[in-house]
């Protein structure tokens, strides 16, 4: 087989590795596996954080974008104690088992403004 070259950045050449015809299956077969393999590493990297059994952390942004309010207010919530979150260095977080039962106490309290005909 004759060898191509192909150009890449700053000029230097790129020969691609080249297998005989009888081998090519087993490469193939190789390569196959290796993705197989990444993707499985990049599965587990986006896995839920309850399915790791780690407190699943939510930034103020995404707190936000939940709750379709304004950043700051989730800033303001959380510093007037009315939703609890932790501190990580100057960084704050959100526990989402927080924010949910936070969610929850909030429909309770309207269903009680409600039947006092509030």
């Amino acid at each position: 087989m004759g060898k191509t070259q192909n150009l890449c950045r700053g000029g230097r050449t790129y020969t691609p590795p080249q297998f005989p015809l009888d081998e090519l299956p087993e490469a193939m077969r190789l390569l196959a596996e290796a993705i197989s393999q990444q993707s499985a590493r990049e599965a587990k990297k986006k896995a839920p954080a309850e399915d790791t059994g780690l407190p699943g952390l939510l930034t103020a942004g995404e707190v936000a974008s939940i709750l379709h309010i304004r950043r700051d207010h989730v800033y303001r919530l959380a510093h007037g104690g009315k939703l609890n979150c932790i501190h990580i260095g100057r960084k704050v977080r959100f526990k989402v088992l927080e924010l949910k039962n936070w969610i929850k106490s909030l429909e309770i309290e309207e269903k009680d403004d409600i039947g006092r005909g509030l």
